[in-house]
């Protein structure tokens, strides 16, 4: 027993490591543009992270369990039912963690997509307060091309982020 929740504990250490440092590098590059798309984005990450280091876990301790099985000195078949019934438990355990967490996540992309659906819509046009950006060339145009007297192109025109 002693060895699974070891294992276990390495591999939610391990999730929580990499969790932390996926947050302190995205710092550096995020462009989000709303909340939802954030937290969508981080859910997708807490569940890759937990699922690659709980699986590394359940491997671990597949390996290590016939080395902890031998020490006993059983029978064949005493030892390979053991290994079965605490394999069969290990990764049921597993599981049940991964299907939990997969819920709550779930569970959390429906609310935040309800309850922030409307105001995290792509092409809304401008948001109330923001400023206009510019942009210097219109779609498909280049620097210093005219289409005749009086149009000045490569000029500023409003973009709204």
């Amino acid at each position: 027993r002693e060895l699974f929740w070891q294992s276990y504990e390495r591999g939610k250490v391990f999730a929580q490591r990499q969790t932390f440092w996926d947050a302190l590098l995205s710092l550096g590059y995020s462009r989000d543009d709303n909340l939802l798309g954030f937290i969508l984005r981080w859910l997708v990450t807490i569940a890759f992270n937990f699922t690659f280091g709980l699986v590394g876990a359940a491997v671990m301790f597949l390996l290590w369990l016939p080395r902890m099985i031998m020490s006993f000195q059983p029978s064949l078949l005493s030892g390979l039912l053991f290994f079965a019934v605490a394999a069969v438990a290990a990764l049921s355990m597993i599981a049940t963690y991964l299907v939990l967490l997969y819920g709550a996540a779930a569970g959390t992309a429906y609310v935040a997509a309800k309850n922030l659906g409307g105001t995290a819509r792509i092409g809304q046009g401008q948001r109330p307060g923001m400023r206009p950006r510019y942009i210097r060339h219109g779609p498909g145009m280049r620097a210093g091309m005219g289409m005749g007297p009086g149009i000045r192109f490569g000029g500023p025109r409003p973009h709204y982020h």
